[in-house]
């Protein structure tokens, strides 16, 4: 009986230490996840402190493009308008509409490792442009400036990708379309593409244009955030989690018998 009763409390023992082992590991495995993002987070601020990329520096790789994410940039390039592409369902400020794509010729060329190519341009997001309520397939004008431009961007990922139909997998053409691939783009246009793309930015020229067509173009893009609060908040849960359990432990296994020891 006692060697029963033994075992039991064994077994419920190391069902605890367990358990509280493992929720304790995975509260700490949040915090570092945290700490992880942030760091991340913090490289990418870092970098839009750094002074704006020229022509000269932009990086032709994609493990250079990634390591640059966020850093601001001054392109200049002739605008390739006859090879602009509305990407269709972007929203914007909570808004439905469409996001301007056009490809920036840049003259000079880069000259970091890996660009020796010819017809060197980024894929450049112009702004956003509001849908029409009535006619949802209706693209708003916007301005096409020519003539060499300077243009301060910074810069990103390819445009981000839109869940469609199977039906709608293979290569879209014309200018509105729901998604666009980099590789079938330089193929499309026989342009070599950089790997990335640039977000232009609102600048002082933009809010002054003549043209009122350029001012209706959105450029509140979405920025990067830590979001270390949400493993913060499961690091405090696994952490209650096994002081339950030790809590639990205790009372059953030491505090209820100490107490009937006592009564008896």
């Amino acid at each position: 009986m006692v060697e029963k009763k033994f075992n039991r409390s064994g077994w419920i023992f190391l069902i605890t230490v367990f358990g509280v082992c493992i929720a304790v590991s995975l509260g700490f495995w949040q915090l570092r996840r945290a700490e992880a993002k942030q760091n991340v987070y913090d490289m990418r601020m870092a970098r839009k402190l750094l002074p704006a990329l020229q022509n000269k520096d932009l990086p032709c790789s994609t493990d250079q493009w990634l390591t640059n994410e966020q850093r601001h940039a001054t392109l200049k390039g002739h605008w390739l308008h006859e090879r602009t592409v509305v990407l269709d369902n972007r929203t914007m400020s909570g808004r439905a509409g469409f996001v301007v794509l056009t490809p920036l010729l840049l003259e000079p060329a880069p000259k970091t490792a890996g660009c020796a190519k010819s017809n060197l341009a980024v894929l450049v997001q112009r702004g956003w442009l509001p849908r029409d309520t009535r006619d949802r397939s209706l693209i708003p004008v916007f301005s096409q400036p020519t003539g060499l431009q300077t243009v301060s961007a910074r810069l990103s990922p390819p445009p981000s990708q839109r869940i469609v139909l199977q039906t709608q997998t293979s290569a879209e053409q014309g200018v509105l379309r729901q998604n666009v691939d980099m590789a079938a783009l330089s193929h499309e246009w026989r342009l070599s593409l950089l790997p990335g793309s640039a977000q232009q930015l609102a600048n002082e020229k933009d809010t002054n244009s003549v043209d009122q067509r350029d001012r209706q173009m959105l450029r509140q893009w979405w920025q990067p955030d830590a979001d270390i609060s949400k493993h913060h908040g499961y690091a405090a849960q696994w952490f209650l989690i096994s002081l339950t359990l030790l809590s639990l432990y205790v009372w059953f296994q030491w505090w209820q018998p100490w107490r009937s020891t006592i009564k008896n």
